[in-house]
């Protein structure tokens, strides 16, 4: 039976395979979605309204602009999952849009309870794949998570870690029929049960007794849907106020702010904060580290409180420089820097490598994701040098 890697000569790959490229799989063969996001979103966006912004930073010439909100795709699923120019069949089209936010709640394909079976497993995997490939290319992911009824249980709660954030879209659950209500709050202490989450995003309404009854356990960020926002809006301008809202965490007031207000006051994450470095501020900042030599990147360091010990790589085929941090703590969380002139191992393209002691190795390369070779078994989390596109 021919496999994925015995395919003939001049296949292509329309079913995305490179998307799951180094995941570990279910038993139900769905991807592992890591979720390295720890705090709880400040905003969240439709990926309709991200589309809107990037336009008008691109006719205004804003090429590195940054939002601080999270994007969610709880739409119709033809705004964002078209024959074309949608995510899953232009998917480095969206990451040229997506990455200019804060990160993303996975996409919300569609797996109503009438669907056939194929086609509702279909979709969580592809949640969780495009999910995967997301973060593999740097971005800040939490998992969606979409049950139906206690058939589905067997796979949808796949790929997603335990004790991490998790979202759930409420608007298309049809929480408001009481005839619903049953199935969802089911599959909501089944998803608790399978998945441990310490904190969980809602889009749309939390007032419903399912959520009241962990609210002293589990973290609850509630933003009101679009619909919702819109009719509150319009209340309020009625009654003379100004028509902005805000989601709500038990007490705590978090933003739900429109997105065009976000685009005048949001600014690129600093790359280190306290000499602590993040994916969000490498991400806005890599080019900080690319064309540099070793002491240029260890003065870099040494600004942030690091002491540093420079090395010559011990692979005598390497011509790689090590920078080794001195005192590496909570605060300061870079154990090692690697600068390499490039390899015939990953097609002889410059890089640099940095260890950390909570992030794992993050690698920044100066090139082109094409042109990078990797076996696979890359643990590093990749960033490619930016390239503005010519007119």
């Amino acid at each position: 039976m021919r496999t994925q890697k015995e395919t003939r000569k001049g296949c292509c790959d329309v079913w995305n395979a490179y998307m799951v490229k180094g995941a570990t799989f279910s038993t139900n063969d769905i991807p592992l979605c890591p979720c390295a996001v720890t705090a709880s979103p400040k905003s969240l966006i439709s990926y309709e309204e991200a589309r809107l912004i990037y336009n008008r930073q691109r006719q205004q010439k804003n090429y590195d602009f940054y939002v601080d909100a999270f994007v969610h795709f709880y739409l119709d699923d033809q705004k964002f999952d078209g024959p074309v120019s949608g995510i899953w069949h232009a998917p480095m089209k969206a990451w040229g849009i997506l990455r200019h936010f804060a990160g993303i709640i996975t996409p919300d394909f569609s797996t109503y309870a009438d669907f056939p079976y194929p086609i509702k497993i279909y979709n969580t995997y592809r949640m969780r794949a495009f999910g995967y490939w997301y973060g593999q290319q740097g971005g800040a992911v939490i998992n969606n998570v979409r049950w139906g009824t206690s058939e589905t249980y067997a796979y949808t709660f796949d790929g997603i870690p335990q004790n991490s954030i998790v979202a759930i879209g409420t608007v298309a659950s049809g929480l408001r029929e009481l005839k619903n209500r049953s199935t969802f709050e089911q599959g909501f202490y089944k998803m608790l049960e399978v998945l441990s989450p310490h904190t969980i995003v809602v889009y749309g309404s939390d007032k419903y007794s399912c959520f009241d009854s962990i609210r002293s356990e589990v973290n609850i960020i509630a933003f009101p849907s679009e619909t919702s926002m819109a009719f509150r809006r319009g209340k309020a301008m009625s009654k003379g106020n100004s028509g902005h809202f805000q989601g709500t965490s038990g007490s705590k007031a978090v933003s739900s702010s429109p997105a065009h207000r976000l685009t005048k006051s949001s600014k690129a994450p600093p790359l280190f904060r306290n000499g602590h470095i993040t994916y969000r501020g490498i991400a806005a900042h890599r080019e900080k580290f690319l064309g540099k030599n070793v002491h240029q990147v260890a003065k870099l360091l040494i600004k942030q409180g690091y002491e540093v010990t420079i090395k010559s790589s011990k692979r005598e085929t390497s011509k790689a420089k090590i920078i080794v941090t001195n005192n590496p703590s909570k605060e300061r969380n870079i154990t090692q820097v690697q600068i390499s002139p490039g390899s015939k191992r990953h097609g002889n393209i410059p890089y640099v490598k940095i260890s950390t002691t909570d992030k794992g190795k993050i690698k920044i390369i100066d090139g082109k994701r094409k042109d990078y070779n990797t076996d696979g078994k890359e643990t590093a989390r990749l960033y490619f040098r930016r390239y503005r596109r010519r007119k």
